[in-house]
C-alpha cells in the first residue's frame, strides 16, 4: 500500500533508536492511471506506533514499555498524531490525481467529501465529523491524515472495529500534547471508541466506497 511503508524492525536497545523514520521513496510526480479512484485496505497482525511527520515519540508514545513489549515505533510520511495499529484496526487509503479531480485541491473541502463518503457506506446510526475524525456516537473511531504533491493526494485513514482492544492504547501512547479543540480534553478512554461491526461486515461494506467525482 502506497504511503505506509511496513518494514518491521526489532526494537533497538535503546528506547530513542527505535524510530524509523519512512520518507517517500520516489519524490518524483506520481502518475496515476485514469481511472475512478478506489479504496485500498491494510490490517497489521501486530500492534505497531505509527508517527505522524511531525510527531515525537518522546511526547506521544510510552517508549521503555513499547521496547519491552518488542512494539515498532515507525513514523509514516503523512500528517496527523501517533496512532496504534494491530488486530481490530482496518486501515484504508485513496490516492486521487488533482489533475483529474480538481475539486480535491482543497484540504477542507477533500476531508468533506472523502469522510462523507466513508459516512454513507458505513450506514451506521449517530455519525459524525468533526475536522479529520469521525465519530459514532459522540466517541472517535475513525482518524485520518493526508500527503500532497502537485498533482497527488494520498488519504489514509484508521477504522477501529469490534476486535481491537482499546486499553492497548492507554498502554502504549501518551494522551497527546496537541488536541484538537473537540477532545476537551478527554482521555483516550472518554474519547474513543469502536465500531458494532465484524471485519467481514465491516469490510463488505466498504467494498462500495466510492469518493465523489
Amino acid at each position: 500500500m502506497r504511503g505506509f511503508l511496513w518494514g518491521a524492525p526489532p526494537i533497538p536497545r535503546r528506547a530513542s533508536q527505535a524510530i524509523e523514520v519512512l520518507e517517500p521513496q520516489n519524490e518524483e510526480p506520481i502518475e496515476l492511471p485514469r481511472f475512478r479512484p478506489a479504496m485500498e485496505l491494510y490490517e497489521s497482525q501486530e500492534l505497531r506506533v505509527v508517527l505522524g511527520r511531525s510527531c515525537s515519540a518522546e511526547r506521544d508514545v510510552h517508549m521503555e514499555t513499547c521496547a519491552a513489549e518488542r512494539v515498532a515505533v515507525v513514523r509514516r510520511e503523512s500528517g496527523g498524531g501517533t496512532i496504534l495499529l494491530g488486530p481490530g484496526c482496518l486501515v484504508y487509503s485513496v490516492h486521487i490525481s488533482l489533475q483529474e479531480h480538481p475539486a480535491y485541491t482543497s484540504i477542507e473541502r477533500s476531508y468533506e467529501l472523502l469522510l462523507g463518503e466513508l459516512i454513507r457506506v458505513l450506514d451506521l446510526p449517530d455519525l459524525t465529523i468533526e475536522g479529520s475524525d469521525v465519530f459514532y456516537q459522540g466517541r472517535k473511531f475513525s482518524g485520518n491524515a493526508q500527503r500532497r504533491t502537485r498533482n497527488h493526494l494520498l488519504h489514509h485513514g484508521t477504522i477501529l472495529y469490534e476486535t481491537f482492544d482499546l486499553t492497548d492504547i492507554e498502554r502504549l501512547l501518551c494522551e497527546p500534547a496537541r488536541q484538537p479543540a473537540h477532545r476537551n480534553g478527554k482521555t483516550h478512554a472518554q474519547f474513543l471508541t469502536k465500531l458494532p461491526l465484524t471485519k467481514e461486515e465491516l469490510t463488505k461494506r466498504l467494498k462500495s466506497y466510492s469518493p465523489p467525482i
